[in-house]
């Protein structure tokens, strides 16, 4: 059994939908699961489906329209959100962020703070990650700097790997993992 904190937006979009069912299936399989998110996940949620939801308030998002993403936090919004996964990251064997605007930074600088007592940090990077955010010229370099210091990055498919290679200049390109679909559900 895998201790495992997952850091997510909590938007209808992609990426928080992707991140949470990967914390229920996890957590289905057996393993300890976390999920950090700034508001609940949208949509129906179960408390009962085995995930620790740890919920980190922002007065900024609940303004906020469900399909749009987060991303401009506050200095106190980052701090708050670390305390929130630092109280939890220690005891994790894997911390998992969906999309790397901000999370890549919140799980750099958890692994920065903890060291060798850090757990392993895994990047799953969505089309903005690269397109939009990778080229920005604030946000671009500072984000570079992050990606390379996680342990494992995934991505849904070969040329978005290549181009996350390219533009966050990765000496390892991220690995494929394709999309999934329940086949239960749908």
């Amino acid at each position: 059994m895998l201790r495992i904190g997952i850091m997510c937006h909590a938007s209808f979009g992609g990426s928080a939908r992707i991140a949470t069912e990967l914390a229920i299936g996890l957590a289905q399989r057996g393993h300890s699961v976390h999920l950090f998110t700034r508001t609940p996940p949208f949509g129906y949620w179960d408390a009962s489906n085995g995930v620790n939801l740890h919920i980190i308030k922002s007065n900024t998002e609940s303004n906020l329209h469900p399909a749009e993403l987060y991303i401009d936090w506050q200095n106190q919004e980052f701090e708050a959100y670390l305390s929130e996964v630092m109280k939890i990251a220690a005891n994790l064997d894997v911390l998992h962020f969906q999309y790397a605007v901000p999370f890549a930074h919140v799980a750099d600088e958890v692994k920065r703070r903890l060291g060798k007592a850090s757990p392993l940090v895994v990047g799953t990077l969505h089309g903005t990650d690269v397109s939009i955010h990778g080229r920005d010229p604030i946000r671009g370099p500072m984000l570079i700097r992050a990606l390379q210091n996680a342990d494992v990055l995934t991505t849904v498919s070969t040329s978005h790997s290549n181009l996350s290679a390219e533009i966050f200049d990765l000496a390892v390109p991220p690995q494929i993992i394709p999309n999934f679909v329940d086949l239960k559900k749908f």
